[in-house]
């Protein structure tokens, strides 16, 4: 190397320290290209290669998994409405049922008043019959109820 190559290199540093140049390369253009652009490289390619075939095959998965997700997802939207359609049918149910025990405790209080009422009002009239049966044979030993009544006034 000539002394005018030396002063052109960057801080006067020999060619063969520049990284990618090499004074004993075979001078072949594979060498050279390969060296200079490592993307070039047969080794680079294999790699490339191996990455797409894993890159498409993951996107293929993940396409799938999307899909089957989709898929259960619709599944789970139409098991949901018919979900919500058997509970409003059921809490409809329930407002009807609700609806006639309402009225039957209703009814059944109202029997219940009745019921007193008609008690009450039977004990009275018990207690008035027997005030009066009271009343006559207590005052009156020869009264109608009694026995020899009818034989003294008859006969």
């Amino acid at each position: 190397m000539t002394q005018s190559n030396v002063a052109n290199t960057p801080g006067g540093v020999y060619p063969s320290y520049i990284f990618g140049h090499s004074e004993s390369s075979s001078g072949s253009d594979e060498s050279m290209n390969s060296r200079a652009d490592p993307k070039m490289s047969p080794r680079y390619r294999e790699k490339r290669i191996k990455n797409n075939e894993a890159a498409k095959k993951s996107r293929k998965v993940r396409k799938e998994r999307e899909m089957n997700f989709a898929k259960e997802n619709q599944e789970l939207k139409q098991k949901n409405a018919e979900t919500t359609e058997l509970y409003q049918k059921a809490m409809t149910e329930v407002d009807k049922f609700r609806e006639m025990l309402n009225t039957v405790v209703r009814e059944n209080n109202e029997l219940k008043m009745r019921l007193a009422a008609l008690e009450h009002q039977n004990k009275h009239q018990q207690h008035n019959v027997l005030r009066d049966v009271t009343n006559d044979n207590h005052f009156n030993i020869e009264s109608k109820y009694n026995p020899n009544y009818e034989l003294k006034h008859l006969g």
